[in-house]
């Protein structure tokens, strides 16, 4: 009996590693008039990363054949991985189809798509006015028509995680879970997005005078395209930012040390000397654990050492005042002092 287990199990496994290698397909069509780039963009640790890009023909059609490297969530559309406006997220695990029209702020599935994304594609459809209000600056919304909103909004979503039934169980298991961080995602995100008007303490909503931080501080952000913007506002929900918190108080507020990770290499990659990379990251590196954290570190100590002390200056030639070539090599053993401005800057040139 438990021979035929084990051997029920590996067959289990081999099959899902199998189907996790082979290729998915991405059929779409757009306005080439207005969408001129589509980019793919995988799931890394909470933030996307491009992994292929299509060129739209003259009749908008694109296409991707790619193999997924994990079974979740990817990223597809005509923005960027920075502010990710114009990225819808899609599942796949291998081996299936995924056919769309696709546009600047939307997307509709056309054909045939499977039962994880046409899933998303129903929730989407319902939160989409919720989303746009949420994650887009500006806009004529105000929390006087959002946070009723809000309140309405959250009692539907019992039923709408209840009602899912796809036969793939990884991603039923998933599905309410996604619900749970969209909403609060885009709940949240609101409260930071420029407004005409901004509540009170007091004109708050129950969602947000009750909401706790710690429910979706934790590593499942990062499966999740927006889990490092994320983390940010919640930190912001959790600290009183009247009373400037330090940013050791803010680190303190994450609990788990691969979100101080994440949280830190936010800071460290905005870093503009050695000596501030240095000091950021002799006090934090206990918490980059992951590989990829442990790269992001030394790609921007790559980038700043060239401002640490002690390190050979830049090999600059230049024309003096009377058009005569000098080098630094020229000034050896001299003190050398260098003013540096700009050709466009008015002041520097007066």
């Amino acid at each position: 009996m438990m021979k035929k287990t084990i051997l029920m199990l590996t067959a289990l496994v081999s099959t899902t590693v199998a189907l996790a290698q082979q290729p998915s397909n991405i059929t779409g069509t757009t306005d080439p008039a207005k969408v001129k780039r589509v980019g793919l963009f995988k799931v890394l640790n909470g933030r996307l990363k491009e992994i292929a890009t299509s060129t739209p023909d003259a009749l908008g059609r694109f296409a991707f054949r790619f193999t997924p490297e994990y079974e979740g969530l990817y990223s597809l559309g005509s923005g960027n991985a920075q502010n990710q406006q114009g990225l819808f997220r899609f599942y796949f695990k291998g081996n299936e189809n995924l056919n769309l029209k696709l546009t600047q702020n939307d997307y509709e599935l056309t054909g045939k798509n499977s039962p994880e994304n046409e899933t998303l594609y129903v929730w989407d459809k319902q939160a989409k006015t919720f989303h746009d209000k949420g994650t887009t600056p500006g806009g004529i919304s105000t929390y006087v028509d959002f946070f009723p909103e809000v309140e309405q909004f959250k009692g539907k979503l019992d039923g709408i995680k209840k009602s899912v039934k796809t036969g793939n169980p990884n991603f039923d298991k998933f599905f309410p879970e996604l619900v749970d961080y969209d909403f609060a995602y885009y709940a949240i995100s609101y409260l930071y997005m420029p407004r005409s008007a901004h509540p009170s303490k007091e004109e708050m909503s129950d969602f947000y005078t009750q909401f706790n931080a710690d429910r979706y501080l934790t590593t499942e952000l990062l499966k999740f395209p927006y889990g490092d913007r994320f983390m940010s506002n919640m930190i912001y929900r959790k600290l009183d930012l009247s009373n400037k918190p330090t940013f050791d108080q803010q680190v303190a507020a994450i609990g788990p040390d691969i979100l101080k990770g994440q949280y830190v290499l936010q800071r460290l990659e905005g870093a503009r000397s050695y000596s501030d990379f240095q000091e950021m990251n002799e006090k934090y590196k206990k918490y980059f654990t992951l590989p990829e954290q442990i790269e992001r570190s030394k790609v921007v100590e790559a980038r700043l050492v060239e401002t640490k002390t002690g390190v050979p200056a830049f090999q600059f030639n230049y024309p003096d005042i009377n058009g005569k070539k000098t080098s630094l090599a020229d000034l050896k053993g001299k003190v050398v002092l260098i003013g540096m401005w700009a050709t466009w800057c008015g002041p520097c040139r007066a």
